[in-house]
């Protein structure tokens, strides 16, 4: 009955939805479709299908109960990758290339160029525009709610529909900032996937417990499985439970400030050649006692990065020497520190001179023990 796992084909499916229209009396219709809900929430009906529901239930005067599971349209497949269901289809490009990448325009229900788990702002809406923003104006906001009998889970899916968007790049990485609050073990998640001509190239995903109440960078390191340029690419941010479904009521993600980082060459290896300089979030952040620093050198540097406590003073050393051009990453063991706020400071070209400095910059870090 359930499109999970190799159960019932669509076909099968409509055939019973559009076969309840007319045989199946009031209470029970009521059943099937809460259970619908219920089992499959996850994933999302043709439109002919939500339609049908919303035609049965309006037939029977079920007014608050015409929720369906978002616009987020599905191809027949999707992946599973550390039991987050990936949902599957569409494609992209760098920053402003993405769009909404910042969630900064919202329609009457949900962020413009996103699908969301909201029912279609009718009887719930679990994803919402937020004012607590990494930058800009705001950001969305996803809560686990309960409605009716059943958990309902936020969900964040690129493109209009679910769709995704058209990219040309082999990008590297996907990154953006979220903030977290879970209950009983409930995980933010982010899967990724890229496509060419409708089949999966390169995914990418990240599940994280831990409670997040300052705007932190999530990094989605993309791992591709052939060397060809994907023309289509889909996000998905969601929170799932430390099981199978079993997220729980009050749990709590923001999100903001989506981007790409880096291109993956055909023989596997990133562009040597970044465009601008760069320091990036630590991740993960907090963190203990292990976190890993990344930069971008778009031309040979010499390069200091050094790590400072609260009162300025020098803690680790961990670069200080002239390197290529090309994406960096550096591992910070805090191990013989105290918990506490850290700052990390980038100098390209002469730390004791400010005018030969082509580019500095300073981040912070926490460590929590």
């Amino acid at each position: 009955m359930y499109l999970r796992d190799g159960a019932a084909t669509w076909r099968e499916m409509k055939g019973r939805v559009y076969g309840t229209a007319s045989t199946v009396a009031e209470e029970p219709r009521r059943a099937f479709f809460l259970q619908l809900i219920q089992e499959d929430r996850g994933l999302a009906c043709q439109p002919e299908v939500r339609r049908k529901l919303k035609e049965i239930l309006r037939s029977q005067s079920f007014n608050k109960l015409q929720i369906e599971y978002g616009d987020i349209t599905m191809k027949r497949h999707f992946i599973t990758l550390f039991a987050l269901p990936l949902l599957i289809a569409l494609p992209f490009l760098a920053k402003a290339q993405i769009p909404n990448a910042g969630f900064e325009t919202w329609g009457s229900c949900d962020p413009v160029g996103w699908a969301t788990s909201n029912g279609e702002c009718v009887a719930y809406s679990n994803v919402t525009q937020s004012s607590d923003v990494h930058s800009g104006t705001s950001a969305a906001r996803g809560e686990v709610i309960f409605f009716v009998i059943a958990n309902i889970e936020p969900v964040l899916q690129s493109g209009s529909g679910g769709e995704g968007f058209p990219i040309s790049q082999r990008y590297a990485e996907v990154h953006g900032f979220y903030k977290f609050s879970p209950v009983s073990g409930d995980r933010f998640g982010v899967n990724v996937a890229f496509y060419k001509n409708g089949s999966p190239i390169a995914q990418g995903i990240i599940a994280d417990s831990t409670t997040r109440s300052s705007y932190t960078e999530f990094v989605v390191t993309m791992n591709y499985t052939t060397g060809d340029v994907p023309d289509t690419a889909i996000i998905q941010m969601l929170i799932v439970g430390p099981g199978i479904g079993d997220w729980h009521v009050g749990s709590v993600m923001i999100v903001d400030d989506l981007s790409f980082s880096g291109v993956v060459s055909v023989d596997g290896n990133e562009s040597p050649i970044p465009a601008e300089f760069k320091l990036s979030q630590n991740y993960p952040n907090p963190f203990n006692p292990i976190t890993n620093i990344r930069y971008e050198l778009p031309r040979e540097s010499f390069v200091t990065l050094k790590v400072y406590n609260l009162l300025g003073q020098e803690v680790a050393t961990l670069v200080n020497d002239r390197q290529s051009a090309g994406y960096k990453s550096v591992e910070f063991d805090g191990g013989n520190l105290v918990s506490g706020v850290y700052f990390y400071r980038l100098v390209v070209g002469d730390a004791s001179s400010a005018s030969a400095q082509r580019f500095l910059e300073t981040k912070k870090l926490v460590l929590v023990k």
